[in-house]
């Protein structure tokens, strides 16, 4: 039931991967709370409140995750592409679609000339928030990169948890999202939450965490030749271009 210690994170990874290594730290705060007030009378139906709401953050820094890594990947991809042709065809397919499906006549026009490039990196914000926003499951998670990065069935490449060697990713992500939801819309009576089911959800997310990095760079070396994800000094520039 161990939680990862706040220290920087050390390793080839994406902004968004670090971004969230270092937004843990208000997890580890729950935790470090419980240590601190474990004989305190009184105490416990506050930290029952507070368990509550550090899940709920779970499932919302691995939702950002989603979203950020997504946006990032398709910058780099569109960055080092030249021809629109040599996106993959699952994004290509679904730029074609949404396009036929605009209601303005003059949409397609927006992917005239360099727009394509434009048009590519502007639809992967929206996409993840109506993909993945609340509701980060597995189908949704897939449906997101298919569509903003072309990878296939992405979550199939994902792992177990070390803390939890014998489960299915998948079906583990699943089920404490939907629990998520239940604590969110305020189900009646109360959803309380434990300590080892905040535990195994904060390793199941990270561990989705550094399987989607892996994979996304992959994906990304093969289709641009290089590695996506930064030095150190690139990454301090990609920031200050960012802020």
């Amino acid at each position: 039931m161990s939680i990862p210690r706040g220290k920087k994170f050390v390793g080839q990874a994406s902004l968004a991967r670090i971004d969230f290594h270092e937004a843990s730290d208000d997890i580890r705060s729950y935790f470090t709370l419980r240590q601190m007030l474990k004989d305190r009378k009184g105490a416990a139906p506050h930290l029952t409140n507070v368990g509550r709401g550090t899940f709920v953050l779970i499932s919302a820094l691995w939702e950002a995750y989603c979203e950020a890594v997504a946006v990032e990947a398709a910058a780099l991809l569109v960055t080092h592409t030249q021809e629109a042709e040599q996106l993959p065809v699952h994004m290509r397919r679904s730029i074609a679609s949404e396009l036929r499906e605009a209601k303005h006549e003059l949409s397609i026009w927006e992917i005239a000339g360099e727009g394509w490039k434009s048009y590519a990196l502007s639809r992967i914000a929206t996409l993840a928030r109506t993909t993945v926003f609340n509701t980060p499951k597995p189908t949704n998670v897939a449906d997101l990169f298919k569509r903003s990065l072309g990878i296939e069935n992405l979550p199939a490449h994902w792992t177990p948890p070390e803390s939890l060697p014998d489960s299915d990713p998948q079906a583990l992500l699943k089920h404490f999202v939907e629990i998520r939801g239940a604590i969110a819309h305020g189900a009646s009576p109360r959803r309380e939450v434990t300590k080892a089911e905040i535990s195994d959800f904060y390793q199941t997310v990270s561990s989705l965490v550094a399987d989607t990095d892996s994979v996304i760079r992959a994906h990304l070396l093969n289709l641009i030749g290089r590695d996506p994800w930064p030095s150190e000094v690139m990454k301090a520039d990609l920031r200050e271009a960012q802020a």
